[in-house]
């Protein structure tokens, strides 16, 4: 009988010393799922970013086609005194709609720096 009980208390040491030696599963199955969540997570990150990029690109179409409405001056029409008042009206209008700057510089072939100061004077 004590020839039993110190045969299985060695296979019971000898097992719980070689349980520290085998690697879990368990362990690395975890340490595969967090970077796969990780993993996951960014790609989801980045895909946000892009869906942001392509919403702000449509609200600018968009905005580009509701201006489309705006009837473009030819050159020559800056230099007749009677159209200036209608374009500064068209400017002040644009401005309002929510246009940039640069937006409005574009379609009435004027610079910045005019369309700044057409806004900043009245």
């Amino acid at each position: 009988m004590l020839y039993v009980i110190i045969t299985l208390t060695t296979v019971a040491v000898l097992l719980f010393i070689l349980s520290f030696f085998v690697s879990d599963r368990h362990k690395q199955l975890e340490k595969e799922f967090e970077q796969l969540s990780i993993t996951m997570m960014q790609d989801i990150y980045q895909l946000n970013k892009k869906i942001k990029v392509l919403e702000e690109e449509l609200l600018i179409d968009t905005r580009m086609q509701q201006t489309t409405t705006y009837k473009q001056p030819s050159p020559d029409a800056f230099s007749a005194p009677n159209n200036a008042l209608t374009i500064i009206q068209n400017i002040h209008e644009m401005f309002q709609q929510g246009h940039s700057i640069s937006e409005i510089a574009k379609l009435t072939q004027l610079s910045e720096h005019d369309v700044r100061t057409i806004i900043n004077n009245n």
